[in-house]
């Protein structure tokens, strides 16, 4: 038996056949070798249970009801047997050194989540780095929670610490995107932690088909739903660790998708959004340009954005009267 911990890297599934094998077989190509690789079939209705069954025994399968990514990822939490954890999406793949090269810095007690950089590859394009790269977190002073909340880590970059996963209960299910964004957050709040690699260690493969979930259309209030499903989730899992300053730091995000969401449409969630970030903290900061935070003092948000909404319109009314007196006129749009 191997004296290297076990390393478990759980796929879930869902009418992936045109890409599961290739996920599989990255994942069994890994050069450290104490690995274990476990597949959570989510229902489909392809061809994907014969592709993972024709790697017989050195996959671990397990299938369920259509229930999500996320549930299919705690599945394979609760299979699982690993002391680190990593998660792979069916669609993407893993480089060969990934986890021999992150192993050993966890095992060496200096992070509880190693994460790093990777490329796009599987479109038209040739294969290329993703450009949101993170910038490294400063070893000291850094609050891995404001850290999380203001980056994402994506799927298959970060390798875990499996006893955090367990501490925080895996990924919240039923939302409708952001989960690993949540999942970090969650990590950060509990005090994961973090270390980034400068190396590139994964492909991300950028397709266009109907099951990614990333080419889901979102309701337009998701991320402040999102936000507000977390800060409860801590509210009553890990109360102490909402101080004042993360509390800050979390409202804005609820205070700025709320904008987002009012001008998508979602009036009545925007609302919510509001009026739950102001409660859970009496100032914090928000990406809106001078002028608009100026208002903010003096009228409730919904009066601002909804006497904004006019201000829009009729502007926009008097641009497209201008273009037809003069189909030369032309001015940028002032948001």
């Amino acid at each position: 038996m191997s004296d290297l911990p076990l390393a478990s890297i759980i796929i879930p599934c869902y009418n992936a056949e045109n890409f599961v094998a290739e996920a599989i077989q990255s994942a069994l190509n890994q050069t450290y070798d104490h690995v274990e690789v476990i597949v959570v079939d989510d229902g489909s209705t392809d061809r994907s249970i014969e592709i993972i069954r024709s790697f017989g025994d050195q996959v671990q399968l397990e299938t369920i009801d259509h229930q999500g990514a996320c549930a299919a990822r705690n599945r394979g939490l609760q299979l699982s047997q690993g002391e680190f954890i990593q998660f792979l999406d069916a669609d993407d793949v893993l480089l060969p050194n990934k986890l021999a090269v992150q192993v050993p810095i966890l095992q060496s007690g200096q992070a509880d989540l190693v994460f790093c950089n990777g490329y796009l590859f599987g479109d038209e394009r040739p294969q290329r780095p993703i450009k949101k790269l993170l910038n490294l977190p400063s070893p000291a002073g850094c609050d891995p929670f404001i850290y999380c909340l203001s980056n994402g880590f994506g799927t298959e970059g970060p390798l875990h610490r499996r006893t955090l996963l367990d501490k925080v209960k895996g990924f919240r299910e039923g939302l409708a995107g952001g989960q690993e964004y949540d999942l970090h957050i969650r990590l950060g709040a509990v005090g994961a932690r973090l270390t980034k690699l400068d190396a590139f260690l994964f492909q991300h493969r950028n397709h266009n088909s109907p099951n990614r979930i990333t080419r889901t259309q979102k309701p337009p209030g998701f991320l402040v739903e999102m936000f507000i499903g977390l800060a409860k989730s801590l509210e009553k899992d890990f109360p102490e660790s909402l101080t004042s300053e993360r509390q800050a730091a979390l409202a804005g995000k609820i205070f700025q998708s709320s904008i987002y969401a009012y001008r998508g449409g979602a009036e009545e969630i925007a609302n919510m959004g509001f009026k739950y970030a102001k409660e859970l903290s009496a100032s914090f900061p928000y990406n809106e340009r001078v002028f608009y935070k100026f208002l903010a003092h003096y009228l409730e948000p919904m009066v601002l954005e909804n006497l904004l909404k006019q201000a829009r319109s009729r502007r926009d009314s008097l641009r497209r009267f201008a273009q037809l007196v003069n189909p030369t006129f032309y001015r940028p749009t002032i948001r």
